[in-house]
């Protein structure tokens, strides 16, 4: 309803310079409680998103910060992520403990229960797992580890895995798994068959040429004990003898580790490519290429590295190393 305008002017007040000046007044006041209020809620967000960055900042802390060399996942923990990336999955009654991180070894150690490693691919680092008396060594892939009361069991889910005893090392791909005896015989097994020896045997030739499997069993024996020089010689020794017998080619593989291990690239890049070549369809083919690759570049033989790497593209262009040998064919 509209108020009869002559009844609004009549009880109105007059318009004055202090009513004039009372309205400015109220108008000013207005605005300054507007800006307080914009000001306040300026400064509660510039709050909120400094109390978040402070969030963001000690959560990426936590998440990128390397473990300690001596770091341990107790039974209970379910996680462990160690400063290359790589990371461990732990069972409720899980317990795995880091003995070593550096640059080029990571060595932990699985006490009880099961888990799953997820380890990052590096060519130039020795990833190893120890369960009892079973060692697993990889340098890029998926795998799980359970201890089971007197046996340890290895599972693979993706790329390879050397699992070796007191007996000898086993390569395993993705699908396969492996049981064995969490504790190994305390000595090296008896020498196994071999051909019957001529009426006159030699003694020269039977010092020259010792049984495949003691070799074998020197060999893991000198790697457990931190004597890849010995453990070079005996799985040279093995494959010179022992050209013909399937084992050569884990033998030289596993030589190629040796040697890249102890810094030796151009026999371990040798090593490399006599494994791809001689098994150039087989398991180890493409790791052997990219493997020996890498290790001619590290030798400072930058023809045959892109020689290797282009035989590992055209042979496995979806492989596991198959960016990495691109990269490097192109240099």
């Amino acid at each position: 309803m509209t108020p009869d305008p002559k009844l609004r002017a009549a009880l109105e007040p007059a318009w004055s310079e202090l009513r004039e000046q009372r309205l400015l007044g109220r108008i000013a006041e207005g605005r300054r409680q507007r800006a307080g209020r914009q000001r306040r809620r300026t400064l509660l967000a510039v709050g909120a998103v400094a109390l978040c960055g402070v969030a963001t900042v000690a959560v990426v802390g936590l998440r990128h910060r390397a473990p300690v060399t001596a770091g341990r996942a107790a039974p209970g923990t379910p996680h462990l992520t160690l400063a290359d990336g790589s990371e461990a999955t732990l069972t409720s009654d899980g317990s795995v403990q880091v003995e070593e991180q550096t640059l080029t070894r990571v060595k932990l150690r699985q006490r009880a229960g099961s888990a799953r490693y997820v380890v990052r691919h590096d060519p130039a680092r020795d990833f190893v797992v120890r369960a009892e008396d079973v060692t697993i060594r990889v340098r890029g892939t998926i795998f799980s580890v359970e201890l089971r009361g007197d046996t340890v069991a290895v599972t693979v889910e993706r790329g390879r895995v050397e699992v070796s005893d007191r007996l000898r090392a086993r390569e395993l791909v993705a699908g396969e798994s492996l049981t064995l005896p969490a504790h190994g015989p305390a000595v090296a097994p008896a020498e196994e068959p071999r051909p019957a020896a001529p009426a006159v045997p030699s003694a020269t030739h039977a010092a020259a040429h010792p049984a495949g499997g003691d070799l074998l069993a020197r060999a893991d024996a000198a790697r457990a004990g931190g004597r890849p020089g010995e453990a070079a010689r005996a799985l040279q020794a093995f494959v010179a003898a022992h050209p013909a017998d399937p084992r050569a080619i884990t033998a030289l593989f596993t030589l190629g580790r040796v040697e890249s291990g102890r810094g030796q690239w151009q026999a371990a890049a040798q090593a490399f490519d006599r494994c791809a070549s001689t098994r150039a369809q087989g398991p180890l083919a493409d790791d052997a290429l990219a493997e020996g690759a890498q290790a001619w570049q590290a030798a400072g033989v930058a023809a045959r590295a892109r020689a290797d790497a282009r035989a590992y593209v055209a042979a496995h262009p979806d492989g596991l190393h198959a960016a990495a040998m691109r990269r490097l064919a192109n240099e």
